[in-house]
């Protein structure tokens, strides 16, 4: 709670403004509070309203409490000084001097000793350019073996900082799209300046020529359409992405749109439309959630934050939340879940807990079962287990009830909340399977439904659509190139075979 705090979200800050103003309290809302507190929410609550109202000066106190007990609480002191070093210890040191009068780093020195106390107060003083020297030196690992542990640990914590943006901006680069069951035929020689010259000549004329941009855009993978956006913006000075807008339209248009986007940004922005649709489409935002992988899914919050200026949280939250005015319990539970899912880092091992997928098999049977207004035990197991341990708490639930989870969903399935909570479980046991579901589902209903149609072959052509495509002809006894020729025309029915690997 204390790290996702730390950003100062600008609508909590003007909740508390308007707190102190209706109970006379001032921004120090927090110490009122310390009066009051006999339990743990309520301390848990300080940490959280002091973290948002003012982090710097919440740190001054986790340090100054660190210091003056008796022994010093270098766990305290530690996480303060190494998780700040990068960002604002420079500040926190400065509150620190005007709230005691003293250095910090002369309270450290004091209360610290040896190693530890030289390591912390070199991250006092140290200049960024050496401290990612250092980093680069104890990666290596051999030297932790000569060290305290506690310093060694530290070291850990510090090489692990913004672990999250490096893989944000390596999905940025398109190294996470070289996956062996994509289906698309790339071309790797391909020059991004003659791509671009190539996409100037077939956007001149009247009207665009369709093909050529096909045969181009279609056979790069995403980092060559980055490095062909940017050769384009640099030879012709103009945004490239409005001008393809401008030269296509329909579902040709939205599908090469989100195409172009890098995934991280293509995942926000399908988040967002979800979002905006409102019921009908949560499912979409279940999906995403559910089916990236922990870093992935932390890369699109990051990539919505970019492009929005807002959290996914928080949007999920501000909208599902309009609709819990009609008082349903059911629209309730979406929320809670919704806002759990997108919120959710999942653990990433493959560690089962038998015992613990028995417990909460039986609970998801007896919540099912009982069709209980509150999920909210549900929604936990949910939102927080790792998919393999969701995956052997569903195996024992079959196992135990000679039926699956999710069939059993489908044949109780008459309430908004348990449709979601099947898209959920579908997603996490097999999302392959669920997607040659959505394909079927798009392509056999009267007008074929052209945003799950374009979502699925889209997102997934460079991950795994060679395996859903197998599922799909073993499924349907039709290949879904088939199916797709059929129920498409025109440059947007050419793009979506050419992405399924369909060569002329």
């Amino acid at each position: 709670m204390k790290k996702s705090s730390g950003s100062l979200p600008q609508e909590a800050r003007l909740i508390l403004l308007q707190l102190s103003t209706i109970t006379n309290m001032s921004m120090e809302f927090p110490s009122k509070l310390v009066d009051q507190i006999s339990d743990d929410f309520l301390k848990v609550l300080h940490t959280a309203i002091g973290c948002i109202n003012y982090h710097t000066k919440y740190y001054v106190k986790v340090l100054r409490n660190a210091i003056k007990k008796f022994g010093t609480d270098e766990d305290g002191l530690s996480r303060v000084v190494v998780t700040r070093a990068e960002k604002d210890l420079k500040d926190i040191k400065k509150l620190y001097y005007k709230k005691n009068n003293v250095h910090l780093e002369d309270a450290i020195s004091k209360e610290t000793s040896g190693d530890y106390k030289k390591f912390i107060l070199t991250l006092l003083g140290i200049k960024t350019k050496q401290l990612f020297l250092m980093k680069d030196i104890f990666r290596n690992g051999f030297f932790m073996y000569f060290l305290p542990r506690e310093i060694s640990e530290w070291i850990r914590m510090i090489c692990c900082i913004n672990d999250h943006k490096k893989f944000y901006e390596k999905s940025k680069k398109g190294s996470l799209s070289n996956i062996p069951m994509t289906t698309c035929v790339f071309d790797h020689q391909a020059s991004p300046a003659q791509d671009a010259e190539a996409l100037h000549q077939a956007f001149k004329g009247w009207g665009s020529d369709g093909k050529a941009i096909i045969a181009i855009l279609g056979h790069r993978n995403v980092h060559q359409r980055q490095e062909i956006k940017k050769a384009y913006e640099e030879i012709y000075g103009e945004n490239f992405i409005k001008r393809l807008e401008s030269e296509i339209s329909g579902d040709f248009e939205r599908a090469m749109y989100r195409w172009m986007l890098e995934p991280a940004d293509r995942d926000a922005v399908l988040m967002n439309v979800a979002i905006k649709n409102g019921p009908k489409d949560y499912n979409v935002i279940a999906e995403i959630a559910c089916v990236l992988s922990a870093q992935e899914l932390l890369a699109v919050r990051c990539a919505y934050h970019n492009r929005y200026k807002h959290s996914l949280e928080e949007d999920v939250a501000a909208h599902t939340t309009g609709h819990l005015r009609q008082a349903s319990y059911f629209l309730t539970n979406n929320f809670d879940l919704l806002v759990g899912l997108v919120s959710s880092y999942r653990y990433e091992g493959d560690e089962i807990n038998v015992k613990l997928a028995q417990t909460e098999a039986n609970v998801l049977h007896e919540a099912i079962k009982e069709k209980k207004a509150n999920y909210e035990e549900v929604i936990r197991i949910l939102t927080t287990r790792s998919k393999t341990q969701l995956v052997a708490t569903f195996n024992r639930y079959r196992d135990e009830h000679g039926i699956s989870i999710s069939k059993k969903l489908v044949d109780n399935s008459s309430e908004d909340f348990l449709k979601l909570l099947h898209t959920v479980i579908r997603c996490i046991n097999d999302h392959k399977k669920y997607y040659e579901k959505v394909l079927r589902n798009a392509m056999k209903r009267l007008g074929t439904d052209e945003d799950d149609l374009s979502r699925v072959i889209v997102t997934r052509a460079e991950k795994d659509l060679k395996n859903i495509k197998e599922i799909y002809y073993k499924r349907n006894s039709v290949h879904l190139e088939d199916a797709v020729s059929k129920e498409t025309s025109g440059d947007y029915k050419k793009f979506l075979l050419t992405l399924l690997g369909k060569q002329d």
